[in-house]
């Protein structure tokens, strides 16, 4: 890795980070493992001890997005 690229795209990232603060937005993170796989018709669910990977942070977001959290 080159280190100079490395602290570019930090500076980057945190830039972008900074902007959505500015904005408004709130960073969440949805969680890796779920306890049930969303049911998709050409996706098999990849188990992980007695969880799944998810195969989309989508049905996570819903749920911010139920709470309240539009940003």
């Amino acid at each position: 890795m080159n280190p100079a690229r490395l602290r570019q795209r930090a500076a980057i990232t945190s830039a972008l980070r900074r902007w959505f603060d500015e904005h408004g937005y709130l960073e969440v993170h949805t969680p890796s493992l779920v306890d049930s796989p969303a049911l998709e018709e050409h996706l098999e669910p990849v188990h992980v001890g007695d969880q799944f990977l998810h195969t989309s942070p989508e049905f996570a977001m819903k749920r911010v997005l139920s709470a309240g959290l539009c940003r």
